[in-house]
């Protein structure tokens, strides 16, 4: 018996057509083996493959949903990405990992290898035009990250800082008996 892509065929000596090819074993993608050529493989279909022809469609057609946000802000994909896939992966390589989509570092900038990174959700929403960002003993980071680090609830940091006009350096160090009240 030969397991086949869609059936299950047993070898029959009378018979005159000849079989189906066997499967080539598969092995699952995972980031450390995964590849350009792989890439390149899976063809239109792939992420990396999606995320150009999105990255497009947002620079350059007024109907797609988030034009205004990209191509009606004045973002645009450089010419060696634009007209060629094959630069963009060069240039980007396969994305680490399936929560990784592609990332502009400076918001306001365009689609080029200079400007793009691929980065997880978490990370690029610490990179979003509407994100406060804080100074505090040479370091810059989002009140998100801030909170993080320093173990506050994010919102109570943002009330602290935004809504009650704390100093940053209170607003980081102050710590509450009551942590429901943080």
């Amino acid at each position: 018996i030969v397991k086949y892509a869609s059936r299950t065929k047993v070898n029959a000596s009378a018979r005159l057509s000849s079989p189906a090819k066997p499967m080539k074993e598969v092995k699952p993608m995972t980031k450390s083996n995964r590849t350009k050529e792989d890439v390149l493989q899976q063809g239109k279909k792939s992420p990396e493959r999606v995320a150009f022809r999105n990255m497009k469609r947002r620079c350059y057609e007024p109907t797609f949903t988030r034009y205004n946000r990209y191509g009606g802000r004045g973002i645009t994909v450089c010419d060696r990405w634009r007209w060629s896939f094959i630069n963009f992966l060069e240039d980007m390589g396969p994305r680490p990992s399936p929560k990784h989509t592609i990332n502009r570092i400076n918001n306001d900038g365009n689609y080029e290898p200079q400007n793009c990174e691929w980065a997880t959700q978490k990370q690029q929403a610490q990179n979003r035009c509407d994100v406060h960002r804080i100074t505090w003993n040479g370091q810059t980071h989002s009140i998100e990250e801030w909170a993080e680090i320093v173990g506050i609830n994010s919102r109570a940091l943002y009330a602290r800082i935004i809504q009650r006009n704390w100093t940053v350096e209170r607003a980081l160090s102050h710590r509450v008996k009551n942590p429901l009240l943080a």
